[in-house]
């Protein structure tokens, strides 16, 4: 494939540049934060076209680093661990102990990154036929989801970075729930918002598609954790009826 385009009278240039890339991560950053905004969200109801595609690179973007601050809140908790951890790391070695518990971060995080697309795929997608089909609402999914993806993307890095000011600072764990307690009071609202606004809703039009987000969220969460506790049991059940057999034979044999 030819890596550079031509066109009368200007020099070959590459599809990829790195300059381009960067200055586009970095805005899209920029947008996230605005999108924490009602004023800034309206106007991006008027502006922003949205794409499936652009709302998973924008959560994306916001994992990586919650996931970079995760790495960091880990490691920093090792290294102000309790007694009991201290004794861990002086028997595994702490290299070891950290390198143990990245990648368990590693693997939790994608798990994460998976479910959280997933999961507001379906919950985004459930509110916007409600506005759509319940309420004659003009806007379209794509949108909705990828606003909505710049502003829990946001929410995600502030979340991540206070993990970490709570384990650096443990004095301030009560401030920190509060303020986390309040962003999850003013997320459900900037749904609302950007479902009104998107979709060119009334009140009660905008609030009942808020609450059927919701339900799905709700409705699918425990369909996983259904599935989850499932096969937990039949794996941990089959691993009960081995060891009960082997502990059987055992004192069969005299053992």
């Amino acid at each position: 494939m030819n890596d550079f385009c031509t066109s009368p009278g200007r020099i070959n240039k590459p599809f990829y540049d790195n300059g381009l890339v960067f200055t586009m991560v970095v805005n899209t950053y920029m947008k996230m934060f605005k999108a924490l905004l009602p004023a800034n969200l309206e106007e991006m109801a008027k502006k922003e076209k949205g794409t499936v595609k652009g709302g998973v690179i924008v959560y994306a973007l916001a994992w990586l680093v919650s996931l970079i601050l995760g790495a960091a809140t880990l490691l920093f908790a090792v290294g102000v661990a309790t007694p009991e951890m201290q004794t861990l790391s002086q028997v595994v070695g702490l290299d070891v102990l950290g390198f143990m518990g990245l990648v368990v971060l590693l693997i939790t995080s994608i798990i994460g990154l998976v479910w959280g697309v997933a999961s507001q795929y379906v919950s985004l997608y459930a509110g916007s036929w409600a506005a759509t089909s319940m309420f004659k609402g003009k806007g379209k999914f794509e949108q909705l989801f990828y606003i909505a993806m710049l502003f829990t993307g946001a929410l995600m890095i502030i979340s991540a970075f206070m993990s970490i000011l709570n384990v650096m600072l443990p004095m301030i764990v009560a401030v920190t729930g509060i303020i986390s307690l309040l962003l999850m009071v003013w997320t459900l609202y900037l749904l609302y918002f950007s479902i009104k606004k998107i979709f060119g809703l009334e009140l009660v039009g905008a609030l009942v598609s808020t609450l059927v987000v919701l339900i799905a969220s709700f409705v699918l969460m425990m369909i996983v954790a259904v599935i989850v506790g499932i096969v937990l049991v039949t794996v941990l059940g089959v691993g009960a009826i081995g060891g009960a057999a082997a502990s059987g034979g055992l004192t069969g044999m005299g053992i």
